[in-house]
């Protein structure tokens, strides 16, 4: 391919990662689902070795590890660039206080971490969750591929990310943990709003007020 892949026979491949969804609070193994209708999105299978490879092509400015230039460096960059200001909400402010800037680029998340810019690229479907990140002003970057929701990856991500620029260790296992269960709560709270004004709609007499005026005995 493009970028020296090559292609990835992940269902046929006996030795693969089996999806995971959570029922009670415990991992079970789910089916793979086929998202070819839906493609691009959720629609590629790579191996880690692939992936690390589009890492490199990156990080290389645009070329292979072999040095063929594919992209020019000006035209790379321009996918960085950012495009859409992303406003903070509670869970981006509990979970990155440190933050100071959110955007989003040509397909990627433009942000910072302890002043450090940080690019990145993040992918899910039923049982599966990746993130991709980049540092391009300390040349590295990495992947967290997990074979369930979304919570391991994002502690993943803050330790290597903490560890990367230097930052002070967090428990960013407490602190995925902590915003999850603030955002069942919140999740809990607004579906109890919602089914009580469903409730009081239904209640509502279908005449007019005055339909109901008169004399009873």
């Amino acid at each position: 391919g493009a970028v020296g892949f090559t292609a990835a026979e992940a269902m046929a491949d006996p030795d693969r990662a089996t999806p995971h969804r959570r029922e009670k609070g415990r991992p079970h193994p789910s089916p793979w689902l086929d998202f070819a209708n839906i493609g691009p999105a959720g629609a590629m299978n790579v191996t880690a070795r692939e992936l690390a490879r589009w890492i490199g092509f990156h990080l290389r400015g645009g070329t292979t590890a072999s040095g063929a230039r594919l992209l020019s460096e000006k035209n790379l960059g321009e996918t960085y660039a950012p495009q859409t200001v992303i406003p903070f909400d509670d869970a981006t402010r509990a979970l990155y206080p440190e933050r100071v800037t959110q955007t989003y680029a040509l397909g990627w998340s433009r942000t910072d971490w302890h002043g450090e810019l940080v690019l990145t690229h993040t992918g899910s479907i039923d049982g599966f969750r990746s993130v991709l990140s980049l540092m391009p002003r300390r040349d590295c970057g990495f992947a967290v591929l997990c074979n369930t929701d979304g919570a391991p990856s994002e502690m993943v991500r803050g330790y290597w990310s903490d560890l990367l620029v230097g930052a002070p260790p967090r428990d960013w296992t407490a602190a995925v943990g902590a915003e999850l269960r603030a955002a069942r709560d919140r999740e809990r709270r607004e579906r109890a709003e919602r089914e009580s004004a469903a409730r009081m709609a239904r209640r509502r007499s279908t005449a007019p007020l005055a339909a109901h005026a008169g004399t009873y005995h």
